[in-house]
């Protein structure tokens, strides 16, 4: 048996195991329009198909033919044929690992079994005996199981795959006969089994298999789809007139999707759409709806279109034929892409950092760029390196307060530019500093001149006040400079104060006011006293008006006077 040879170039996260099943994620553009770009001839009539969108291949199997072809994805090139007896039916594939599980239906009536096919040796390894006449086959990555769907038994095989390679049963769950397919939750906890001989959808819950409830559907229902956001499940009706929506919450029915016998189902989640093949409808047609509403966009002929798969990396659909040996191929037409969010206006203060985010759709590769304006948007550049979908600004200033920016995305159509988004950077907060003044002391009768300090960071004028001034001190409110000659003798805080509008700062001293000196000179000599005893006139005695001063100043006027005037007598 040939090795299959994809070389792997990545490996992408997938969010759940499973052949249909919801997966909600980020809001995007609306669903692109498709075409079917390429219709390939198989060697016998296909029946199930799924896609490993990790290693980009594709298997098909040929029910009547008893194999499983193996295709690449991108090239579309058949890599192998892998060899299964008992026809093979429907096909799940573990992203994870790449095991593929092929349901082996047998026969009506006849116990079937589950065949599991080594993705390197592309052989199969494995083959799991189940219950009667099995088709649909489904994987719960949370769990770790396979839910195997038997026709013509009254039960779901549950199967524990923990060891990818040899899943082991390990359970069934009581259902009813005629069963197609099971879909699987993206928390995994809960599985919609599609009843067709009943008309019905069975819920159970994946934790015990408790049948929680069941719902009633269109006539002969095929398979479920989840929506974005699993609020609601698309329900396909071979002999219904139209498609039906169901509120998972309830089970009730809150809409249609208007065409007639409809089978299988697909969804491109990053795309927002979803498939529903309908072999009858002009021939074989896939309808495209909304995959969050159920909203038919679209219909894309597909000969005899019958079950389906689609490949969320490479955005790639995959469709086998009810009435002929084709499988069609799928694929978004290319455009620019679409802008799914712009860039909102930031506004920061200065030193502040700002981001901006946008977001693009589109079926192909996509660059990005982004572009600052200086001009308000009359012409832009591209900033170097700044090729992610978000840009952040670091430590933003004023002189970047009004610049404009916006995300470029680029595919090999054509270029999209977003909206433009606005930054504004607001000035710091105006401050007011006012230099500390020093103690000090001064002398009464002295000049003196002090210069009060202020400074503000927007250079607004700054208004000077004092309290606590000396006596025969002022100030200048507007140079800050207090000066005059201190007439009181005394110790006194005084405060200082700079006001800028609503902007105050203050600084308090303590200035000393000493009284003034007083140099009194030293006294005259004094002559020897005259022979009789009598006073001698020696010339004046200044020492006794100096007294008289220093009296004065104490308020002994008339003494002072007096003093000076006395006459000592030598003896």
């Amino acid at each position: 048996m040939p090795v299959i040879q994809k070389v792997v170039a990545a490996v992408i996260a997938v969010a759940a195991m499973t052949m249909s099943v919801g997966l909600p994620q980020a809001a995007s553009a609306a669903a692109p329009e498709y075409q079917a770009s390429r219709v390939l001839t198989l060697d016998a009539r296909p029946y199930g198909v799924a896609v490993d969108p990790n290693r980009g291949l594709v298997y098909v199997s040929g029910r009547t033919s008893n194999v499983v072809w193996v295709y690449d994805a991108d090239t579309l090139e058949r890599v192998t044929t892998v060899a299964v007896p008992n026809l093979p039916s429907q096909i799940a594939v573990d992203p994870a690992s790449g095991y593929v599980y092929v349901s082996q239906y047998t026969g009506n009536l006849l116990q079937g079994s589950l065949a599991v096919i080594d993705p390197v040796s592309a052989s199969v390894v494995a083959s799991v005996p189940v219950g009667n006449a099995p088709t649909g086959v489904s994987l719960n990555l949370s769990t770790k199981q396979i839910y195997v769907v038997n026709s013509a038994s009254a039960y779901l095989s549950v199967l524990d795959a923990s060891d990818p390679a040899a899943p082991v049963p390990v359970t069934t769950w009581s259902a009813v006969t005629g069963m197609q397919e099971v879909t699987v939750d993206a928390a995994g906890t809960t599985a919609y089994a599609v009843a067709p001989n009943n008309d019905q959808v069975l819920v159970f819950d994946t934790a015990d298999g408790t049948l929680r409830t069941s719902w009633s559907t269109n006539r002969v229902p095929q398979s479920l789809l989840l929506s974005s956001d699993e609020t609601s499940a698309f329900v396909t009706a071979q002999l219904g007139p139209t498609a039906t929506v169901h509120d998972t919450s309830t089970g009730a029915v809150s809409g249609s999707i208007d065409v007639t016998n409809t089978y299988f189902t697909s969804a491109d989640r990053a795309l927002e759409s979803a498939f529903l093949t309908s072999p009858q409808a002009n021939g074989g047609t896939v309808v495209v709806v909304d995959a969050a509403t159920g909203a038919r966009v679209q219909d894309v002929p597909a000969i005899g279109a019958f079950q389906i798969a689609t490949d969320p990396t490479r955005h790639r659909t995959f469709v086998t034929s009810i009435r002929s040996n084709n499988l069609t191929v799928i694929d978004p037409i290319a455009t620019a892409p679409s802008i799914v969010s712009d860039p909102i206006d930031q506004r920061v203060a200065a030193g502040g950092d700002a981001t901006f985010e946008a977001q693009a759709s589109s079926v192909e590769a996509t660059t990005v760029v982004w572009q600052v304006s200086t001009d308000g948007g009359a012409t832009w550049s591209d900033l170097a390196g700044e090729t992610a979908p978000s840009l952040t600004i670091e430590a933003a200033t004023v002189d970047q307060s009004g610049q404009r920016y916006r995300a470029v995305f680029t595919n090999s159509v054509g270029s999209t530019p977003t909206a433009a988004a606005t930054l504004t950077v607001d000035p710091p907060a105006p401050t007011i500093a006012l230099d500390p003044l020093a103690d000090r002391s001064d002398r009464s009768g002295d000049a003196v001149s002090v210069a009060a300090n202020a400074t503000t960071s927007d250079g607004s004028a700054v208004t000077y006040s004092a309290v606590g001034l000396p006596g025969g001190i002022g100030l200048d409110p507007s140079t800050g400079v207090l000066q005059g000659i201190p007439t009181t003798v005394g110790v006194f805080a005084v405060t200082v104060s700079a006001t800028a509008g609503e902007l105050v700062a203050s600084t308090t001293f303590t200035w000393t006011i000493t009284a003034a000196t007083v140099v009194v000179p030293p006294p005259s000599p004094i002559d020897p006293s005259s022979e009789d005893g009598s006073l001698v006139r020696t010339g004046a005695d200044s020492a006794p008006f100096a007294l008289a001063a220093i009296l004065i100043l104490a308020g002994l006027g008339s003494s002072a006077i007096a003093i000076a005037c006395a006459r000592r007598r030598v003896g």
